[in-house]
């Protein structure tokens, strides 16, 4: 009796749809940017988490007590894409939301950034007055007035467990734009 030789088609598996690592009901073509996103954000909140969060004040901040793992969130990540998108072909130049509560808003004049690249230097520049400045023991966030200290806020808020983000590059105005919304 002849050896029956398999094909290599008979051993190939082409997956039907590819999923995303980050957002499982997100399409899996644009998880680059979410995974970039989502990691930065971890980043720096396991910083101040564990103590090691540099702070101008009194040079590493107080460790948090409680602070959750941020996880994607589609319909943060729509929200943020539908403000950027919807501008009769611009992209906007600020925050949807005027004090910025729930939402990070970040301007690039270097439109030729990847959005990776613009993720991280927003995330920077959200994270930066903790090191510039620093809070040393005044950890009250009640009564803030300036936007960068909001949109560290935003970052480190211990509740927060959901976020999502999308960018644009909008080469007519010579910019590349990023929005972030948190829950809650």
């Amino acid at each position: 009796m002849p050896i029956q030789m398999k094909g290599i088609h008979d051993f190939l598996h082409v997956p039907t749809r590819l999923t995303s690592k980050v957002c499982p009901t997100c399409d899996p073509a644009e998880d680059y940017i979410r995974e970039s996103a989502l990691y930065q954000h971890n980043y720096y909140r396991r910083l101040l988490a564990t103590g090691w969060a540099e702070d101008n004040k009194i040079t590493y901040a107080k460790p948090a007590k409680a602070m959750f793992e941020l996880t994607y969130e589609k319909s943060l990540e729509e929200a943020a894409n539908k403000y950027i998108t919807n501008n009769n072909g611009n992209c906007p130049e600020k925050a949807e939301n005027a004090d910025l509560t729930g939402e990070n808003f970040y301007v690039d004049k270097n439109f030729q950034l990847t959005n990776e690249e613009v993720i991280q230097k927003a995330m920077q520049q959200w994270w930066s007055p903790l090191k510039m400045k620093g809070f040393g023991d005044n950890l009250q966030y009640d009564n803030i007035q300036d936007n960068d200290v909001k949109a560290l806020a935003n970052v480190v808020y211990d509740q927060t467990t959901k976020m999502g983000c999308a960018a644009r590059t909008c080469k007519p105005q010579g910019i590349i734009v990023v929005d972030c919304r948190y829950d809650p």
